[in-house]
């Protein structure tokens, strides 16, 4: 795909709006090579810490960003911000609606991480609770916003969210290593279609691989039939992937720019959540920990002695999966 037609999509001098705000609320997040998990894999691995982010993923990159955009509109300046999330997206609008002074209402599907939704009632959010996963919460939330004129402010599917996310890619071409793959969880694909426009904008030719759980896998079915596929409800470990549908922005970014994606299995999530603990005695989410399995279980077809950045993506793990993962 031409340049143009990535700005089309997401312009570049909006990833530039994004990365010079969020410098100045946010710190960079430091890329280190892990020595533990790279005598384990065989390869050399390296760790992008979004777990230190001030809500502990890195969502809130993009949920800050959005809000900042939005206020430059009169007509969204002061209202209310609404979202569906399972949980790191809502922590990230409850956090960036804090510090705008602004009101966010989360809607959360039934069975939601508990912990974080009790962290997102800390940082001043109002939960609703509505429908059995997240697509039943986004119809609610939207509905909601049709009947009274509120901002959604959507997961994936914005090119203010995508830019936010995009700053990862950025801040990997200025201060990562010179990595041959970058190994990023997929969801509704914001993350990924924002790491891959991120590293193409700055001139970057590191492979982009995506990974999703195997009964999860719509961006995987979707690249394979040429068009956004929505897979049935599913059950997955890693909560923080819950859409069962890339957007139709996401889905067109990583075909663009995404060299492929591969599937991980529940047992193998839970064995790199492990795996990173012991290594680097920190709590990762299963969603960051399926860059770690997807090498364990299938090298992600990276090429041994090549340098893989893996995204730490979250670290807002429910303390009682933590103890079962770990003492397994």
């Amino acid at each position: 795909m031409t340049t143009s037609a990535l700005d089309a999509l997401i312009p570049g001098d909006l990833i530039a709006r994004a990365a010079e705000y969020l410098r100045s609320v946010l710190r960079p997040t430091p890329c280190q090579y892990s020595p533990g998990l790279s005598q384990l894999l065989g390869r050399q691995v390296w760790l992008k810490w979004e777990l230190i982010q001030p809500t502990r993923s890195f969502k809130v990159r993009g949920a800050l960003f959005a809000v900042h955009e939005l206020a430059r509109s009169a007509a969204n300046r002061d209202a209310a911000l609404v979202t569906a999330s399972t949980g790191n997206h809502g922590l990230g609008l409850a956090f960036a609606a804090s510090q705008a002074g602004r009101t966010a209402y989360v809607y959360v599907p039934q069975g939601a991480n508990p912990a974080k939704v009790e962290a997102m009632r800390t940082l001043g959010a109002e939960i609703r609770v509505a429908g059995s996963d997240w697509q039943e919460a986004f119809e609610h939330a939207t509905a909601v916003c049709a009947r009274d004129g509120l901002p959604y402010v959507h997961s994936f599917e914005d090119p203010n969210i995508v830019a936010g996310q995009a700053t990862i890619g950025t801040e990997l071409a200025a201060d990562g290593p010179d990595a041959h793959t970058v190994l990023v969880p997929i969801g509704g694909g914001g993350l990924i279609a924002g790491v891959a426009r991120g590293l193409a904008a700055a001139g970057v030719g590191a492979r982009v691989i995506g990974v999703e759980p195997a009964g999860a896998d719509r961006m995987r079915r979707s690249l394979e039939a040429g068009k956004v596929v929505r897979i049935p409800p599913f059950t997955t470990i890693a909560d923080g992937l819950a859409a069962r549908a890339p957007g139709e922005l996401t889905f067109g970014v990583t075909k663009a720019l995404v060299d492929r994606v591969v599937t991980v299995e529940e047992t193998a999530i839970r064995e790199a959540m492990a795996a990173v603990f012991r290594a680097e005695r920190l709590p990762v989410e299963p969603s960051s920990a399926t860059t770690i399995a997807a090498l364990a279980t299938h090298d992600a077809g990276v090429i041994p002695g090549e340098r893989v950045v893996c995204l730490m993506t979250g670290g807002n793990v429910d303390p009682a999966l933590l103890r079962e993962v770990v003492g397994q």
